[in-house]
């Protein structure tokens, strides 16, 4: 039967409200979609609903931007917010399925590797089990695609409504996830230096048009934050996660502690345990302690430079390479939300992580080697469709994007999910290359059979 768009769709959305649907029937708990990090998300929402004010506990929220708070505040106003949330981020995730099909027939022109492309990602683990999350990567992921189609659509047509789309679903996205803070710039950088070695000056005024008008509109948040707590910036948590993982790993080392036992003691979980060794930060204003905390955890790199490499790469072969399993996992509870099994690769290596698997989950070993198997095969399809794919500004700035979260997805704090806005990329690649594997390999089958007659 020939590929259809239609029933793509379907079964993307069948394969991600089925895995919902198991999980809530089978457990009867609603709270098997929280994570660790959901309250976090919530308590701002629910502090905005009731009082008017994006607070923690009474003080600016500071940490998490309101783009996923607007998306939670939906459910909360009905009283369901885990229903209505996931049934949304389904819907969102069917139609980043359908956006990567039009991103890859706005690149490619062909709707054969289109088709295959968007079939790629209805079956991608991590898109899958993310719907069923309080958590905000389903939303970001789609508002990047919807930023891309537009921005790929503007280059192709030039219509000028087309690339302020594109600016206001990026700075969307960075609202959802500040993670995309730098993505306008860098984006534009890319298209200049295109517009400078292919000569196209007209690419350059809406290339500054863009990187100008989301900094304009970012800059609003930033502004908020000043004047309510005196921090210039867009969001504390890079720096947050840089002071604490940072000064963690580089004591964890020197001390032969587990990471996570210092991390506890430091104070990531608890602030009263943070002030406790800061007791002179108690009469400190918001900004000065994340101040205190960017400069120390700069401080810290710079002197184990050797240290935050190590944990760095190791953390971006978690982004790339955790399959996922421990996600499914633990959303059947079969898994401890605050099991750290993948995690124990930063300080002890991925042989240690492999030999814990097999000996003491055997189960999570079998799912992991089925949906490592499954990653594995779309990355060598995507590098065979990019061998095979002509250079492009479209295929350029995909890259360019992908290669952007990739880099910001290292470090102790690293996590599979990290890697979500990047199989966009990647899935779009490889319906490219199973496009054109697929003709090769029948070809070779047709020989065979008749060289054996």
């Amino acid at each position: 039967m020939p590929l259809s768009l239609r029933w793509i769709l379907l079964l993307a959305f069948l394969l991600r409200s089925t895995i919902f649907g198991a999980a809530y029937f089978s457990l009867r708990d609603s709270t098997t979609f929280y994570a660790k990090d959901t309250w976090s998300y919530l308590q701002p929402t629910i502090e905005w609903l009731q009082v008017g004010t994006y607070t923690t506990h009474g003080e600016p929220e500071l940490f998490r931007t309101p783009g996923y708070a607007v998306f939670l505040g939906f459910g909360l106003q009905f009283g369901q917010v885990e229903l209505i949330t996931i049934l949304l981020q389904i819907l969102l995730s069917c139609l980043t399925t359908y956006l990567i099909y039009r991103l890859a027939l706005e690149m490619l022109n062909d709707e054969r590797p289109a088709l295959w492309s968007a079939l790629a990602y209805s079956l991608e683990s991590l898109s899958i089990i993310a719907c069923s999350w309080l958590l905000s990567e389903t939303l970001y992921v789609a508002l990047l695609a919807i930023a891309l189609f537009a921005l790929l659509r503007f280059l192709n047509g030039r219509s000028y409504f087309q690339l302020i789309l594109a600016t206001l679903s990026f700075t969307a996205a960075v609202y959802v996830r500040p993670i995309g803070y730098f993505l306008p710039l860098v984006l534009t950088i890319a298209m200049l230096l295109w517009s400078v070695a292919k000569r196209d000056w007209q690419l350059v005024k809406p290339a500054l048009l863009l990187c100008m008008l989301s900094f304009v509109l970012l800059g609003a948040w930033q502004i908020r934050n000043y004047r309510q707590t005196g921090y210039t910036g867009f969001s504390v948590a890079m720096t947050y996660n840089l002071y604490f993982h940072q000064i963690a790993t580089i004591e964890a080392h020197q001390q032969r502690r587990p990471f996570y036992e210092v991390l506890d003691e430091i104070g990531f979980y608890d602030h009263e345990k943070y002030l406790a060794k800061h007791p002179e930060q108690r009469s400190w204003t918001l900004a000065e302690r994340y101040e205190f905390m960017q400069r120390e955890g700069l401080s810290a790199v710079w002197r184990a430079p050797r240290i935050f490499t190590q944990s760095y790469l190791r953390g971006l072969a978690i982004a790339l390479f955790d399959p996922g399993a421990v996600e499914y996992s633990r959303l059947f509870r079969r898994y401890p939300r605050s099991g750290r099994l993948l995690n124990t690769m930063v300080g002890e290596g991925v042989t240690a992580v492999v030999y814990n698997i097999i000996t003491q989950q055997p189960w999570l070993f079998a799912l992991s080697a089925i949906l490592g198997l499954w990653l594995i095969l779309l990355y060598a399809l995507a590098l065979l469709g990019l061998h095979r794919q002509p250079f492009s500004l479209p295929l350029f700035l995909l890259l360019t994007t992908a290669i952007y979260h990739l880099a910001l997805s290292g470090g102790t704090w690293a996590s599979g999910r990290f890697r979500m806005p990047l199989m966009m990329v990647v899935c779009i690649l490889a319906g490219t290359g199973f496009s054109k594997a697929i003709p090769k390999l029948t070809q070779r089958i047709a020989n065979r059979l008749h060289h054996n007659r």
